[in-house]
């Protein structure tokens, strides 16, 4: 088996996935999927990133980590601006929900990264506020079984 590790950053604020929606034209329901360009964009973003000429095709561990920036209101005013508040929560317990945005970025890595998501055996994620300055971003690493 090949043994293969591959670790990227995806810049910008995570992303969730969205439900699929229904509407009825004609007097029949259709569905559409509000996010087909946009996971679109990611997968070339992706490939780019990446370099990958073609998808792993054994089992594979995934480890994600989501940066979100804080709100300015865990920080303080004027000359407290930069300097966060002890009243500010340590982890982001919002939303989006961390399976949701797992789900977004498996559906984008299948066909590019792997053939298909059931090849994932072990699956850690990590949601947390950025450090400082530092700006929103997805961090993944995909490794073979053997370098895991």
């Amino acid at each position: 088996m090949e043994v293969r590790a591959i670790e990227f950053t995806i810049p910008g604020k995570p992303i969730a996935m969205q439900r699929h929606r229904s509407f009825t034209k004609g007097g029949k329901i259709a569905q559409f999927n509000p996010q087909d360009k946009l996971k679109k964009q990611k997968q070339i973003e992706v490939k780019i990133l990446t370099d990958i000429k073609k998808p792993i095709t054994h089992p594979i561990n995934l480890i994600f980590h989501f940066f979100f920036k804080r709100p300015k209101n865990h920080f303080g005013t004027g000359k407290n601006s930069e300097i966060l508040k002890e009243s500010a929560p340590q982890y982001h317990i919002i939303r989006p929900d961390t399976d949701y945005m797992i789900k977004f970025y498996m559906d984008v890595f299948k066909g590019i990264i792997y053939h298909d998501d059931s090849q994932v055996i072990n699956l850690i994620a990590h949601k947390r506020y950025c450090q400082n300055n530092d700006v929103e971003c997805t961090q993944v690493s995909v490794f073979t079984p053997a370098t895991f």
